[in-house]
């Protein structure tokens, strides 16, 4: 069902509402992937990494706790479980000192 809204096609105002929510979620995406960069150029993310895929991936897991969440409430404690879902997979970036 999720995947129907989310292809569906927007019209009139609602269509100029998804371009307002992409253009700032382009935005966000953008100045993320510059803290990425900066991550990079201080060594704490590989040299490979590229930001803007690192964003992406970000997001869609954040979001996909989300929704598996509010899917089934009862499935897990989001607020028991938020920092070792996070720290399962970003756990291990270190922290540089300036």
């Amino acid at each position: 069902m999720l995947i129907c809204l989310i292809l569906c096609d927007y019209s009139d105002e609602f269509a100029q509402s998804k371009d307002r929510y992409n253009e700032k979620k382009k935005q966000k995406h953008v100045t993320l992937s510059r803290y990425f960069d900066k991550a990079i150029n201080q060594g704490v993310l590989p040299q490979n990494t590229d930001p803007m895929l690192l964003t992406i991936g970000i997001s869609g897991y954040l979001r996909g706790i989300a929704v598996e969440y509010l899917e089934d409430l009862d499935a897990f404690s989001m607020q028991e479980n938020t920092a070792k879902l996070i720290g399962m997979y970003f756990g291990k970036l270190q922290t540089v000192q300036s």
